[in-house]
């Protein structure tokens, strides 16, 4: 049965120590040391005997460290080479035929990366677009065959602001770790260029931008509103649903302010709803046949509610240098840069930058560092368009073929009044801040008249529930005198010596009771319903 020690595993590196030359002594132009990784995948080999009379050499390069070459001579020539070895350690194995005698065997190592380290991304710690001046920058990767051996990093800057708090500053790449954290930085835009280097000196590069900007523009960028570095909502869809929002805010305002104002109409008119006047109608014609007893007290109820208040490419003789570096996603509010690796050879590297639509080429000359390493910064903004950017080497009056056309784009950004300019992001910034007032604006619009307009009406509900009481009351002492009338009449005669018209006149007493009874607790239930209405939030 498996158990967790059995499964787990863990990477081993074996250094293999071959055994001393016993042949041969060999040496490699290209890759004299047997420890070290090369990025060169031809190898040339070089073997010589100390003690003369050899009449043939016998040899074989593979990947076994210990082979031991055939019997078969190869002839006496004393070089060899290999072109376009794979990326990993190659032994080459070689014996000397002396006095019809083969020699002990000589292992020579030839450890070959061609590749660079896998590829990676930069991590920007709290966020791309961030209020802190010293983000932590965070970064890993692997390489296959040799190793990584150590990471550069460098910030150029792109835009005005941060190009001000760096006037005469070219950044060239430095060593150093994950995670890195620069200097503290100006208000403005960077690019971050980090290169993993391996053991054979190939490196990736790869770019980040990091935005050091005011709190208020941390979330609004050029192409939408930034949400935590996650996604971004685009501008048309921002205003779509923004504009959306104003206009079923427009309707309800209209909606609420109209219903406010005719609740305030029907409460300054005083005016009952239409059921309430016909049961104030239904108790006159009750009045009419049992007196006005209810009428004054009913009047003298409505008299104290109704009125009683409100509510890369190479040659042989000299190369052209190779772009490695050029400013991406560039726009005409960012500073355009490019840079790259020239053969050590060359004095300048000429920099050629055509706009396609003008015909325009303009070039400039750097000079390259002890390591061949070049870099220029434009010191104006580029007009917004398409360009070809190309190299050239120059040594003296010699200049090497151009390099490979890189094409890129200009992006427009910003808007131009002359030498000042303004971005976008801060022209979407006031039409946000101003549709946000319109949205805040009408919800407090609504939101006021909602509370005055329910104040009103929970107020003139108020009134119309003690109208019901009062209602209520009025029924409730005409039931009393109808109750009062039908005892007077069985008093004043019996029931057997009624005439025709006083039992009809029994009759419609004792209908009438009985409707004026069941009214009352319709009343009851209705007033009910109001309180349970006024309950509720």
């Amino acid at each position: 049965m498996a158990t967790e020690d059995i499964l787990q595993s863990q990477n081993i590196v074996y250094q293999l120590k071959l055994p001393p030359p016993e042949g041969p002594a060999v040496v490699s132009p290209t890759h004299p040391n047997q420890s070290a990784w090369y990025s060169d995948n031809n190898a040339v080999l070089r073997f010589t005997n100390e003690t003369s009379g050899v009449e043939s050499f016998s040899y074989v390069l593979n990947k076994d460290p210990i082979t031991v070459p055939d019997n078969i001579g190869e002839g006496n020539r004393q070089l060899v080479s290999y072109s376009n070895l794979s990326d990993g350690i190659h032994y080459f194995h070689i014996k000397a035929l002396r006095d019809g005698i083969w020699s002990g065997v000589t292992h020579f190592a030839v450890k070959i990366d061609t590749s660079m380290p896998a590829d990676f991304p930069i991590e920007i710690l709290p966020s791309k677009r961030t209020t802190s001046a010293q983000p932590i920058i965070q970064f890993t990767t692997t390489d296959a065959h040799s190793g990584l051996d150590h990471y550069e990093i460098k910030l150029e800057p792109i835009s005005t602001e941060a190009i001000a708090s760096h006037p005469n500053d070219i950044n060239f790449f430095v060593e150093t770790t994950s995670p890195s954290i620069p200097a503290s930085l100006a208000l403005g835009s960077y690019d971050v260029f980090v290169r993993a280097y391996d053991r054979a000196n190939n490196y990736r590069e790869v770019t980040e931008r990091i935005v050091v900007t005011t709190s208020i523009f941390k979330f609004i960028g050029d192409h939408g509103i930034v949400i935590k570095d996650l996604f971004i909502v685009p501008w048309l869809l921002v205003w779509f649903v923004g504009i959306l929002l104003l206009l079923v805010l427009i309707f309800l305002a209209y909606k609420v302010l109209n219903w406010r104002q005719i609740v305030h109409a029907i409460e300054k008119e005083k005016k009952l709803p239409e059921e309430v006047k016909r049961k104030l109608e239904e108790l006159k014609n009750y009045r009419k046949k049992y007196g006005f007893k209810v009428l004054v007290l009913l009047f003298a109820l409505l008299s104290t509610t109704l009125f009683g208040g409100t509510l890369h490419a190479e040659n042989p003789e000299l190369s052209p240098p190779i772009i490695s570096t050029v400013s991406k996603d560039i726009s005409n509010k960012d500073i355009f840069y490019v840079g790259g690796i020239a053969d050590i050879t060359n004095d300048a590297v000429v920099i050629y930058l055509q706009n396609l639509l003008t015909g325009e080429t303009i070039s400039e000359n750097v000079v390259p560092n002890t390591r061949g390493d070049w870099f220029y910064r434009h010191t104006v903004f580029l007009s917004p368009g398409d360009y070809l950017l190309w190299t050239q080497g120059k040594h003296g009056e010699q200049l090497s073929p151009p390099s490979p056309q890189n094409k890129m784009t200009v992006k427009r950004t910003a808007i131009e009044f002359g030498s000042n300019r303004l971005s976008y992001e801060t022209i979407y910034l006031f039409m946000v801040v101003i549709l946000l007032l319109g949205i805040t604006g009408l919800v407090i619009f609504i939101l006021f008249h909602l509370y005055h307009g329910r104040k009103k009406h929970q107020g003139f509900k108020e009134e119309i529930k003690k109208v019901e009481e009062s209602i209520r009351i009025g029924f409730a002492v005409l039931q009393r005198d109808i109750a009062d009338e039908l005892i007077v009449l069985h008093r004043a005669k019996s029931v057997e010596t009624f005439s025709d018209q006083e039992r009809e006149k029994e009759a419609q007493l004792l209908r009438d009771l009985d409707d004026i009874s069941k009214r009352i607790g319709r009343e009851v239930e209705y007033i009910e319903k109001i309180e349970r209405e006024e309950q509720q939030p």
